[in-house]
């Protein structure tokens, strides 16, 4: 833009965006997004790799260890010698025979526990397995679905015993008569398969064709796997497969010579972990990228920023009572805002003064008009009531009613000190002012006094508490229809009371008068909280407007810290009750 003179500046506007644009532009966009996303696809599909090569070389294992069984059973059931001892009816050692022989063949295979031979008419055992032991395994659960289902062979891994691996296979003894092989095995190397999948699948799940749970390592979605396996348009027992899902990543491996499947599960987050330094590595590298940014660009930041900072604490810090200027030499639109906010805060701090100096003159005269309202009203009838006395030669009485006016009077004349007295001055005030109306009013009134101690010193607002005392006896007990109240003797009891602490006065004034017309206490209420209800003044000179009066200078002294209410008394009176805070 151009300036006055003719000089080319730079705009605030100009700088701030070009290097904010630069800045996020080149660093979150074509740094950090990217980066991070590449990051973690890459190293999610090559741990799943990795994961995929241990399972599949866990299954070859097993398959590898379940061929070394077959390959001992084919020798077992392939054994001349041994076939030869069943067939020797005749011999009496024939029994014993036979279970040394199965013995001496199972020193051909490491970790078998026994082998058991069942054919159409016997059963023989190896030395170290008892005919018990035997007849368990021919008459369990696992050996008839064996031969109900009429399988070749099959592996069983007992839930209930999972020390031992049980292994079943048919063969021929005679053309009509089929025999079984059971080939008890303990499972040290089948356990040791099964930790090496642990240590590197905190979760999985192994079970057999029959869907029964081989091996648990905390899988939480068995059910939910099962039901695939088997529901139809679902994943097929003898098939591999691999989905994920919210939970995590799901991949099965099927075993060809066990029937055994593997299903491994990985949540995101066991997923990732190890790359968690990685990733904790490169948020490092690209927050110092920011903070390198951040270096270089600062002499231009603070080239734009220091001079807006310095012109916004000015202004925060200006006052009319210390005015001040700002000098900036940025070259740019700071410079030539500072020069105008100098001269714009000269008129301002003189259009202040001059305001304030005239406010000040409003409101006191005003407040002083508010206070005045209450004097002449109640002069004028006191004055009746001294030449009253006067015709009647009542000197003595002259003088204690002139002696009260001039009380009065006196405390009046202090209201350019201050606006607020003790509650112990102001109820003097009330007491000088009841002296008065005992000569004015020959009807009895009685006055009941229930003032606290520590409330004689709470600063309150002066000339609050005789308008209302006079609007009780006035109001209360010389209207024309006042005299029909019931036989109840009149009294007004005004009471001061504090809180625990203090910090709260009560003033209750409670009369047994006539009562006042709640309607016209609410017009009363409405005239008080209008702004231009002090300006009314002589208009309202001479009538009865104590109650908006007092409300309107509480408000406008106190404001939130006060509260005027006043309520019917029962069966008939008046209670006003004014509540101060400190």
């Amino acid at each position: 833009m151009m300036t006055e003179n003719g000089n080319t500046r730079n705009s605030i506007y100009d700088k701030f965006y070009n290097s904010a644009y630069r800045l996020c532009i080149s660093i979150i966009l074509f740094t950090s997004i990217p980066l991070i996303i590449l990051f973690s696809v890459f190293y999610f599909k090559n741990d799943i790799s990795q994961k995929n090569t241990i399972a599949t070389q866990a299954i070859q294992q097993l398959d590898s260890y379940c061929s070394t069984v077959f390959s001992f059973a084919t020798a077992i059931t392939d054994d001349q010698e041994l076939f030869r001892l069943i067939n020797d009816i005749q011999n009496p050692l024939r029994n014993s025979r036979i279970e040394n022989r199965l013995m001496e063949l199972s020193g051909h295979f490491s970790n078998v526990h026994g082998i058991v031979l069942s054919t159409a008419n016997e059963t023989f055992h190896s030395v170290f397995l008892s005919d018990e032991e035997s007849m368990l395994m021919l008459s369990s659960d696992w050996f008839n679905e064996f031969q109900k289902k009429q399988y070749t062979k099959s592996f069983h891994l007992s839930s209930e015993d999972p020390s031992h691996l049980y292994y079943m296979s048919s063969f021929a003894t005679t053309p009509s008569a089929p025999g079984y092989l059971i080939i008890s095995i303990n499972t040290a190397d089948l356990n040791r398969l099964f930790q090496a999948i642990c240590s590197t699948f905190p979760h999985f799940v192994i079970v057999d064709n029959s869907n029964r749970i081989l091996q648990n390592n905390q899988f939480l979605f068995i059910d939910d796997l099962l039901q695939k396996i088997n529901g139809e348009n679902e994943f097929q027992f003898f098939n591999n497969f691999s989905f994920m899902n919210i939970h995590g990543y799901f991949s099965s491996y099927y075993s060809m010579n066990a029937h055994w499947k593997l299903v491994v599960y990985t949540s995101f987050f066991e997923l990732f972990r190890p790359y968690i330094p990685i990733i904790l590595v490169l948020i490092f590298a690209i927050l110092l990228v920011f903070k390198m940014v951040k270096a270089i660009l600062k002499p231009t930041v603070n080239d734009i920023v220091s001079p807006i900072v310095e012109l916004t604490q000015f202004v925060n810090s200006f006052s009319y009572e210390t005015p001040q200027t700002i000098t900036l030499r940025t070259g740019d639109e700071i410079e030539e805002l500072s020069q105008v906010f100098n001269k714009m805060s000269s008129r301002i701090q003189t259009q202040i003064k001059e305001l304030l100096i005239q406010e000040k003159k409003s409101h006191k005269l005003q407040y002083g008009l508010y206070i005045s309202q209450v004097n002449p009203h109640f002069i004028y009838n006191t004055m009746n009531t001294i030449n009253y006395l006067a015709r009647k030669s009542r000197c003595d009485d002259i003088i204690v009613v002139n002696t009260a006016l001039i009380q009065i009077m006196r405390d009046s004349l202090r209201i350019s000190d201050s606006v607020m007295d003790s509650l112990e001055k102001e109820l003097d005030v009330c007491r000088q002012y009841l002296k008065i109306q005992e000569y004015r009013y020959p009807e009895h009134i009685e006055i009941i006094w229930d003032i606290d101690d520590n409330a004689a010193s709470f600063q309150i607002p002066k000339h609050i508490l005789q308008p209302i005392i006079e609007n009780s006896i006035v109001h209360g007990f010389l209207e024309e229809d006042s005299f029909h109240i019931d036989d109840e003797e009149a009294f007004i009891c005004i009471s001061a009371k504090t809180s625990e602490d203090l910090t709260q006065l009560t003033i209750q004034i409670e009369d047994n008068g006539i009562g006042i017309d709640m309607d016209k206490y609410n017009q009363i209420c409405q005239e008080a909280s209008r702004e231009d209800y002090g300006f009314e003044i002589d208009q309202n000179r001479g009538i009865h407007i104590g109650l908006a009066n007092i409300k309107y200078r509480l408000n406008y002294l106190l404001e939130e810290k006060q509260e005027l209410t006043l309520s019917p008394r029962s069966p008939h009176g008046t209670i006003v009750k004014i509540k101060l805070y400190h």
